[in-house]
């Protein structure tokens, strides 16, 4: 509502603006200029705002979809032929209200000035402004499918990892258990913490990093019994730092 409104209020400004013939002080302090530019614009203003309305909501949509250029010119065609002739009658009312002599001349001139002129400039703007603002909302789609995509593809590779190593970790302490030593309950326990971060915490956009290096750590140990051999170094402060 607020931008239609901005966009109305311009509508008003530039009919001020082009009625003006000076720009003294005199002539932008006289209420009565405002009064007159008011009257002029909401005189026309039902044929603008049927010309921009039908513009962008029935025309541009439909043409941007289907890229049908006889629909085009046959629209626009239409949208001339109201317009023009709305334009006449309100101007033909218009010229026999406010002037003693006047002919069809003068009436057809007003229609041409104010239906034909100032609505190509209105409505332009306005289907500029639309395509525009299109533009700028599809560019932000295609912006969030390209994160969704990544996303997808990221719990794709969780969906194949978690089980993978679910399985190697549960081989390790079967092999452990059967023998014989005392490392299996620490192992499940360490298993236990990886399954629970790999299946919860790791779902937010960001996690500590010294949590990701415990879970790291959790995996080398339950790995170990493949022969694995590890030497992990660790440099600075990695208590306040968070990755992805």
């Amino acid at each position: 509502m607020l931008r239609h409104s901005a966009f109305w209020l311009m509508y008003y400004l530039h009919t001020l603006i082009t009625s003006l013939n000076n720009f003294d002080l005199k002539t932008l302090t006289d209420p009565l200029v405002y009064k007159y530019v008011f009257i002029d614009t909401l005189q026309f203003l039902p044929i603008y705002l049927f010309s921009v309305y039908f513009s962008i909501y029935f025309i541009l949509p439909r043409y941007l979809t289907k890229r049908n250029v006889s629909f085009l010119f046959l629209s626009i065609a239409f949208l001339i032929v109201i317009t023009l002739s709305s334009g006449y009658f309100t101007s033909l009312l218009i010229i026999k209200n406010e002037v003693a002599q006047w002919d069809y001349f003068d009436v057809i001139t007003k229609t041409m000035r104010k239906c034909s002129g100032n609505q190509i400039v209105v409505t332009g703007s306005a289907a500029i402004i639309k395509v525009m603002k299109e533009y700028a909302v599809k560019q932000q789609e295609n912006h969030l499918l390209e994160i969704e995509h990544v996303r997808h593809k990221l719990h794709l590779l969780k969906l194949q990892i978690h089980p993978r190593i679910l399985f190697q970790c549960l081989h390790n302490i079967y092999e452990d258990i059967d023998a014989g030593t005392k490392h299996a309950p620490e192992m499940i326990l360490k298993l236990s913490d990886l399954l629970n971060y790999l299946l919860y915490e790791s779902e937010k956009k960001e996690v500590a990093l010294a949590k990701e290096i415990t879970m790291i750590e959790n995996y080398v140990e339950l790995k170990k019994t493949d022969g694995l051999n590890v030497q992990m170094e660790i440099n600075g402060d990695i208590n306040k730092l968070f990755i992805s």
